[in-house]
């Protein structure tokens, strides 16, 4: 059975920053981070909020969107470069925080091609029967 997409969910940090909030503690300009980059702003997270909180919170988002309970999740695969701390991943965190507790947990630190990656394997996952229903989360504070 082919794997199909039936939600989707986004978190995102409350603190945006303008590139003309930066030209007071940076010698820049907006046109010049914009020329370069493409960027208007960006979004900090307030301290002590982990990548995981985000993961957590996108994913409850989804689990609505799609009209599934947190109890119908068979799997949770977690991409990210920047987890909450180096070991171990944030996939357990993840779970955890999501109220997925019968969930199989994976972490994929791949970079730029993690959520690809991750797509790749929550589609294995199905294809092969070993999960119905798989939660694939890309997450990234800086």
């Amino acid at each position: 059975m082919p794997a199909v997409i039936v939600g989707t969910g986004v978190a995102v940090p409350p603190n945006v920053v303008t590139n003309d909030d930066l030209t007071r503690i940076m010698d820049t300009t907006d046109e010049w981070i914009l020329s370069r980059t493409g960027v208007r702003s960006r979004r900090f997270v307030d301290p002590g909020t982990g990548t995981s909180d985000l993961a957590a919170e996108a994913i409850a988002a989804a689990l609505d969107d799609a009209d599934l309970a947190a109890g119908g999740v068979d799997a949770v695969v977690c991409a990210t470069m920047t987890p909450d701390r180096q070991n171990p991943g944030i996939a357990g965190a993840v779970q955890h925080k999501a109220g997925l507790a019968t969930a199989a947990v994976f972490d994929l630190r791949q970079q730029c091609a993690g959520f690809l990656f991750g797509l790749d394997l929550a589609d294995m996952l199905i294809a092969t029967g070993r999960a119905g229903t798989v939660v694939l989360v890309g997450t990234e504070v800086g």
